[in-house]
């Protein structure tokens, strides 16, 4: 979920690592997004959907999953929603129920939560006119078909895409590398000039050479910095090993590692 606030020992930016992580994916115009929203909050204040908005404004890669249905207010009801009535996603949205801690503590199986939820639909005067289209089991059928779907309509303009690279590659590199005067070594020398300009780029990107200082957010090697140096022992500091039990796994793992072959040198564990 998207944790607005840290708790116990999750950092103070969790929120924005969160949200980073999230971007990360839902950016790619061939990703699609499962906008989870809790029926006891308004749709408007959904920060699944704003996100999704964000990236999506148009609603067409969006699909909306409404949970808690059964725990909204009494004479309160989602019905608008379901039926895309309020805010429009091209792919719809789907109510479902989930175990209450009550089933969970009980050992209710998903079978019988899922039959529960069915019953719950079908025999609600709100939603029994929409019961086909809700519950857990039509959400799982609704995402693999879209899914299928959506890679078949992605497929041909992604073939496109690398087919376009691979053209761009035969231009550029094919009058170097299949001149008939050209010899092995001059085909070395060739790659190499091109590793040695690509190692520059990475050069710069870590921060080795630098054409500009960005001054708005932190980029290419500092956040590297930044995860080795404050992330891994904020980290590393959580993790409380059982001393004895630590020095057995890793004598074991070092063993392992080994495999059939004899070390010269074993370190003291």
């Amino acid at each position: 979920g998207l944790t607005k606030v840290p708790v116990g020992d999750q950092p103070k930016d969790i929120e924005q690592q969160i949200r980073s992580m999230l971007l990360t994916y839902i950016t790619n115009p061939n990703c699609l997004i499962l906008a989870v929203t809790p029926a006891i909050i308004d749709l408007a204040n959904s920060e699944a959907l704003k996100m999704a908005r964000e990236v999506d404004p148009e609603g067409q890669r969006t699909i909306g999953v409404i949970t808690k249905i059964d725990m909204m207010d009494q004479g309160t009801d989602c019905k608008e929603v379901l039926e895309n009535r309020v805010y429009n996603l091209k792919r719809g949205y789907v109510g479902i129920v989930n175990r209450s801690q009550r089933d969970i503590e009980g050992k209710k199986d998903i079978r019988a939560a899922q039959d529960s939820e069915m019953q719950f639909f079908g025999s609600h005067h709100v939603y029994k006119h929409m019961a086909d289209r809700m519950g857990s089991r039509f959400l799982q059928r609704t995402l693999n078909n879209q899914l299928s779907q959506h890679i078949k309509e992605t497929l041909p303009s992604l073939k496109q895409k690398i087919q376009d690279e691979i053209d761009n590659l035969e231009t550029t590199m094919g009058p170097m590398l299949h001149r008939a005067e050209l010899d092995d070594t001059e085909k070395t020398k060739i790659f190499m000039t091109l590793i040695q300009d690509f190692s520059k780029k990475v050069d710069v990107v870590l921060g080795y050479q630098q054409e500009f200082v960005d001054t708005k957010e932190l980029s290419g090697g500092s956040i590297i910095n930044k995860i080795l140096y404050q992330r891994l022992p904020y980290e590393l500091e959580k993790v409380k090993p059982e001393p004895t039990k630590a020095r057995n796994e890793l004598k074991i793992a070092i063993i392992n590692s080994q495999g059939v072959r004899t070390s010269i040198f074993t370190p003291d564990v």
